[in-house]
């Protein structure tokens, strides 16, 4: 240290690597190596509580990302760590009001309002799982979770029409195949089949690779003999060896 002034920043960058790695016992003990060195670092007690949080470690992760809170009130990752706490504990209540202070502190985060859509919707409340949805398709539309959350929201209060009119709005503003496979499906399980292979063929072109997505939400399509035929014809007349 003497020699090195930036070697805590080494410790730090340590860390920060394990973790990304997912060598989270590790990233944990060199972040604890750092903050002997900077004990008042709110940042490094967010990421040991993220890593425990992976451990599946909830007291320990929650303590770390009190400590953080200590230090600094405005840590929204701090704030947004202890909401999926409670939220894995189906605190739903307490999830919420935490989701929304990390929000109040960075509210152009798309994480924060996709997740407290997850939350509300797991806590029955459409309307304002919705609304956070909303908010964060206007900040990052290309991100197709938002979407796909969306049109679960839908689906879980039996209102498949408005899942295909989201999905719809969804596809103007990204275009990512999985959404267009998504709405195979849709309309296969509303028994609008002709419809479906339309959709089903402009996917294919896309990106043929990610039709296995389509058999994993719609296990029903592989007993589907149309279906079958339109693939095998799509891929006699545009796939070669």
């Amino acid at each position: 240290m003497a020699i090195n002034d930036n070697f805590h920043m080494a410790l730090f960058n340590i860390a920060n690597a394990l973790a990304n790695a997912e060598k989270f016992e590790e990233a944990v003990i060199k972040y604890k190596e750092y903050l002997e060195i900077e004990p008042e670092n709110d940042d490094a007690h967010c990421y040991i509580g993220e890593c425990y949080l992976n451990l599946e470690d909830h007291l320990l992760s929650e303590l770390y990302y009190r400590k953080a809170l200590e230090i600094n009130k405005k840590n929204d990752t701090a704030w947004f760590g202890i909401a999926l706490i409670f939220w894995i504990n189906q605190n739903f209540e307490e999830s919420i009001a935490y989701v929304k202070k990390a929000v109040k502190l960075d509210n152009k985060n798309s994480e924060y309002w996709l997740t407290l859509g997850k939350i509300y919707n797991d806590f029955g409340q459409s309307e304002n799982a919705i609304k956070a949805l909303k908010s964060a398709a206007r900040i990052d539309s290309e991100n197709t979770e938002i979407w796909m959350t969306w049109v679960d929201v839908f689906l879980k209060n039996n209102e498949p029409q408005n899942a295909v009119r989201i999905l719809k709005r969804a596809m103007k503003a990204n275009t990512d195949s999985i959404l267009k496979y998504r709405m195979v499906a849709l309309l296969l399980e509303s028994k609008k089949e002709k419809e479906a292979f339309l959709w089903l063929n402009v996917a294919m072109e896309q990106e043929f690779e990610q039709i296995n997505y389509l058999f994993d939400i719609y296990p029903g399509a592989v007993k589907n003999k149309n279906l079958k035929k339109v693939v095998e014809e799509y891929k006699n007349n545009h796939i070669t060896e």
